[in-house]
């Protein structure tokens, strides 16, 4: 999903700054992106991708086929360098996040 291009096919990639608590799961990532940033999660093909503190998982959901699909990658190899400073939810690119899941920093406008 996140190899070789398959999130190109995505319209945007919403990348969610911070800190997330990764035992949350569709319900909670779901409402907390609805209540806090208006995101509507029944449009499709808008990927949303969170990081939890430690810097090695990386979760994600997008709507496709009617329903919420919740992606859970494990990074052994490398450290994420995810964007910190700020809150909420910040529009990256398909370039911009293969940088940062290859553990580069992730250049401004989203600041890291």
């Amino acid at each position: 999903m996140f190899e070789d291009g398959a999130v190109a096919s995505y319209g945007r990639i919403m990348l969610m700054r911070g800190y997330t608590d990764l035992r949350c799961g569709i319900p909670s990532l779901s409402l907390s992106l609805a209540q806090l940033y208006g995101a509507d999660l029944s449009e499709p093909g808008v990927l949303y991708v969170f990081c939890g503190r430690r810097c090695d998982r990386v979760r994600a959901l997008l709507t496709c086929r009617g329903g919420t699909m919740l992606v859970h990658l494990v990074l052994h190899a490398a450290r994420l360098r995810w964007p910190r400073s700020g809150d909420g939810l910040v529009e990256v690119t398909q370039a911009q996040l293969d940088a940062l899941l290859r553990g580069e920093r992730l250049a401004p406008p989203c600041g890291g």
